[in-house]
């Protein structure tokens, strides 16, 4: 080993100190790392070129080591980070821009657990505004006038669930790009290492702006289209041209080699239609996605309701794409229900903190309180966090349980009780389980 060659961190990683000690996502290795206090330390050095024989002296000083067990200690170090990837030679230049965060599903089942655990929020939504061109049949936003978070709001938040722990920043509106420092706020969390992801319509995504994103490395972006028809896109986001925009905005994302899901909510207006998203993403280069249900607003109203599917539908769309939405979950009844409120949050345009985007109960204000106290001390997130699945009257000891998204949220927003059942949820099990085995419930 040359002790006086520089090492530094490699450029496509994220960290950061839960109790004093690092916890790095590597996304080109998918994986995690945990180090200890002494490693902590030293990885903390390497963030600017450092030798090997400069760890060893900033080792030796800050623990009192003498010289022999500091440069073993280091040698351990650099070895095992350099094999690992998570220390590299220093590069002989910079690349231009930024890495790309990806995000595998191992790399997120690894965080989440630590989310869970820990109560550390590894992924948070943010809605920096309620402001949108379009005016979706289904959206779950509730008239409140337009409401913004500030420049200096979104910062001080994303300072916040930088301490706390947070990799993954979501933004969501509204429409995200009806605001002029939209791409102020990506720089500023991708500066602070946050693996970033947008929510958009993509009606005012240019060529520019999609270069600049392809230059901040952004994780993905995820666009809405609900079908390959215009006459029928549109007629949910009653907005004539709207389809056409989207797609244009979606070409100029990925001609740029970012990462677009095409997220298609499926409703009773579409699902004739809706596999045609499938193959227009391909077209496109993009990822098809198919969601449901249709939620209730955040204020409890049920109008959009009525663009549920029925029974039969329901089980024709579980029926049609099997593969992609039909699943079985292997639980334990004393584990969370889900990660809301633990592993993730959500934050509103108006600054209300929830355990997660389809669980609107408020648990403090940013306005009026910090972030990290409202994570730390809500007493909404401390009784939450106490639920176990067997607490949940009825799931508990549903035999539909294995075949049961489970969803506090919404039992909590369209039923009145956390700790029951969603009767949506309900719906949608016996049709998972009808197509995975074949067989009607009893239920």
């Amino acid at each position: 080993m040359d002790r006086h060659e520089p090492l530094c961190q490699h450029l496509n990683v994220t960290t950061r100190f839960l109790n004093g000690e690092a916890l790095i996502a590597h996304y080109d290795a998918e994986a995690t790392y945990r180090l200890n206090e002494v490693g902590s330390f030293l990885w903390e050095q390497c963030l600017a070129p450092v030798s090997t024989a400069g760890l060893t002296a900033q080792l030796a000083e800050r623990f009192g080591l003498a010289r022999e067990q500091a440069e073993a200690d280091t040698e351990g170090f650099v070895s095992e980070l350099l094999e690992d990837g998570l220390l590299v030679r220093e590069p002989a230049f910079a690349p231009p821009g930024y890495p790309r965060a990806r995000l595998s599903t191992p790399l997120w089942n690894d965080l989440e657990k630590v989310g869970i655990s820990q109560y550390v929020p590894v992924n948070t939504e943010v809605e920096i505004t309620n402001r949108c061109n379009l005016s979706c049949q289904h959206c779950y936003l509730a008239p409140r006038g337009r409401v913004v978070l500030t420049g200096d709001e979104t910062r001080g938040v994303i300072d916040d669930l930088e301490e706390l722990g947070c990799f993954i920043l979501t933004l969501t509106g509204g429409e995200i790009f009806l605001r002029r420092d939209t791409l102020d706020i990506v720089r500023y969390a991708r500066d602070r290492q946050f693996a970033v992801e947008l929510l958009t319509n993509g009606n005012y995504i240019s060529a520019e702006t999609a270069q600049e994103l392809a230059r901040l490395g952004i994780s993905r972006v995820q666009v809405s289209i609900y079908s390959a028809d215009p006459e029928v896109h549109d007629r949910i986001t009653r907005t004539r041209g709207s389809l056409e925009r989207t797609i244009a905005g979606v070409k100029a994302l990925t001609e740029r080699g970012i990462k677009v899901v095409a997220a298609c909510v499926v409703m009773s207006i579409n699902l004739e239609t809706h596999r045609s998203v499938e193959i227009l993403a391909e077209e496109l280069g993009a990822q098809p996605s198919f969601a449901y249900p249709v939620s209730a607003k955040v204020d409890g109203s049920k109008e959009t309701h009525r663009l549920r599917l029925d029974h039969e539908q329901l089980y024709q769309f579980h029926s049609l794409n099997r593969q992609k939405v039909c699943r079985t979950f292997d639980r334990r009844t004393d584990e969370p229900p889900c990660h809301a409120g633990s592993a993730v949050c959500f934050i509103n345009s108006n600054g209300d903190v929830y355990p997660c985007v389809v669980f609107p109960m408020s648990c403090g204000n940013i306005r009026r309180a910090e972030l990290k106290h409202i994570w730390h001390s809500s007493p909404q997130l401390g009784t939450f966090r106490q639920v176990r699945i067997k607490d949940l009257r009825v799931c508990g000891e549903c035999e539909l349980l294995p075949y049961c998204r489970l969803c506090p949220g919404l039992s909590w927003l369209e039923d009145g009780d956390m700790l029951g059942p969603s009767s949506i949820h309900c719906e949608m099990a016996r049709s998972n389980y009808r197509v995975l085995t074949g067989q009607p419930t009893g239920q």
